[in-house]
């Protein structure tokens, strides 16, 4: 992978990605009930379909993007979904392609359960609420989800890189709202 070559990373990632649905699938013919790999069948499947609309490839990308939100769907919806689970849903949710089969509102349901969960003490989870809230255009619950995930971050050491967690937190937080 060349780092300069968008294009050809993102025929390398589709094709590694192609492969995992493979292997899940197998696993999945051996165990049919095991929702935390039919949520991550159905997460691949929603970032093929994103990379399929990214390059113009043959196959219908949006019915595999239909296919895997509605596996997503159906696993988050569950009483005993785990948090795992609801991030994933959330975030295929908001970032699936076309936009027309995004679900700002359901995002939001998944990534407030998923934070409740985890007693809002995971700042991932919170960015992915800060993300759900900005997609559903609740701005102040943007903001003030992500400077609760600022809170739980230790403190930057000079000179060091910013942690991709923190830059994006810190964009929600701030009045740039452009994730």
């Amino acid at each position: 992978m060349k780092p300069g070559d968008r294009r050809a990373n993102l025929g390398v990632a589709e094709k590694k990605l192609v492969q995992a649905v493979e292997g899940l699938e197998r696993l999945l013919r051996q165990d049919p009930t095991n929702d935390v790999w039919k949520a991550l069948l159905g997460s691949i499947q929603v970032r093929i379909g994103v990379i399929k609309g990214i390059l113009h490839t043959p196959g219908d990308s949006g019915e595999l993007s239909r296919k895997g939100l509605a596996t997503l769907k159906q696993v988050a919806e569950k009483a005993q979904a785990s948090p795992m689970v609801l991030d994933q849903a959330a975030n295929a949710f908001l970032t699936v392609e076309p936009a027309a089969l995004r679900n700002p509102q359901f995002a939001v349901a998944c990534a407030e359960r998923e934070v409740a969960m985890s007693h809002g003490k995971t700042p991932s989870r919170l960015l992915t609420l800060a993300q759900a809230y900005r997609a559903s255009g609740q701005i102040e619950k943007t903001r003030s989800t992500a400077m609760e995930g600022l809170a739980l971050l230790p403190s930057p050491q000079p000179g060091a890189a910013k942690a991709n967690i923190r830059k994006l937190l810190e964009k929600a937080s701030s009045a740039d709202l452009r994730f």
